[in-house]
């Protein structure tokens, strides 16, 4: 195994700073490489949301509300909360807060109330 105190020696000196700026710049690559696909997926459900939320005609806040609950509890398709009503009432049943709005944005996606 190489250990870097052993590289820079055999390293010019004027070169050491260079080699270890390579070596940060390929990692910060690497890992960006890595979460890419991960952030594309979670911009993916964020648009699907929107454009739902718009067809909907929820408001900004009931919009914002309604993805902090299905994003929250990591499911895998968080678009469902608008189209099966016991997905939508399991996902405010385990986050449990903000009872009028969730009677506001249920009668917006499903025409009633009724649970």
């Amino acid at each position: 195994m190489i250990c870097l105190g052993t590289l820079a020696t055999g390293l010019d000196r004027q070169l050491w700073p260079w080699f270890v700026a390579a070596l940060l710049v390929a990692a910060a690559l690497a890992l960006a490489w890595r979460l890419l696909p991960t952030e594309r997926a979670r911009r993916r459900k964020l648009l699907l949301h929107q454009e739902l939320a718009a067809a909907n005609q929820l408001t900004d806040t009931e919009a914002a509300w309604l993805w902090e609950i299905s994003s929250s509890a990591k499911i895998d398709q968080p678009a469902l909360v608008f189209v099966q009503p016991r997905v939508f009432d399991d996902q405010v049943a385990t986050v449990g807060t903000q009872p009028a709005l969730a009677k506001v944005v249920r009668g917006k996606l499903f025409g009633t109330d009724t649970r």
